[in-house]
């Protein structure tokens, strides 16, 4: 499996590493690489704007491994418009709000305006869920350990539905 690197007009938080993290980029840079068509997706959150590159995409083929994207709702909403089928979706949330709103407050990167808003989006995100065409799983991330072995089954069963076989595999299967 192979993890996206997501670009963002976003500054680095402590120890992020452009390339290694997302690729920090200029409002005006994204705004270019989105006109070239170079985003598979891309979203406003937070005010900052986040996409994922084709780039993504063609390292995962070249290297014949499934992509991880980490992604917002407008950018899975574009995903499965532009993959149908194709594209297994997980929404990932901790045990509460309670919760998420302790989590953004010890990660110190945001001011209270920002983590307001954050709260609110997340409250939208998950009223998205009572879509059942949206999100395929949902994972709550209580436990990092529980929540990793759920995600890595879920990869494991989504390779595996039929719906996702090509005809070559499932002919081979009958000879």
């Amino acid at each position: 499996m192979l993890l996206s690197i997501s670009t963002t007009t976003r500054a680095p938080r402590a120890g992020e590493v452009d390339g290694r993290d997302y690729y920090f980029v200029s409002g005006a840079e994204f705004q270019q690489r989105l006109a070239a068509g170079r985003f598979i997706e891309h979203a406003d959150f937070g005010g900052e704007r986040y996409g994922t590159e084709l780039t993504n995409i063609e390292r995962a083929q070249k290297e014949s491994k499934d992509l991880l994207l980490d992604i917002e709702v407008q950018g899975v909403r574009q995903l499965k418009q532009l993959f149908p089928g194709r594209v297994v979706t997980t929404f990932v949330f901790p045990p509460s709000f309670t919760e998420l709103e302790a989590r953004l407050r010890a990660r110190a990167s945001e001011n209270e305006e920002q983590i307001a808003v954050r709260l609110k989006t997340a409250r939208g995100e998950v009223a998205i869920l009572k879509d059942p065409l949206f999100s395929d799983f949902i994972v709550v991330n209580d436990q990092l350990e529980a929540a990793l072995a759920l995600s890595k089954s879920i990869v494991a069963a989504s390779r595996a539905l039929l719906s996702r076989q090509s005809p070559e595999e499932i002919s081979k299967l009958l000879k």
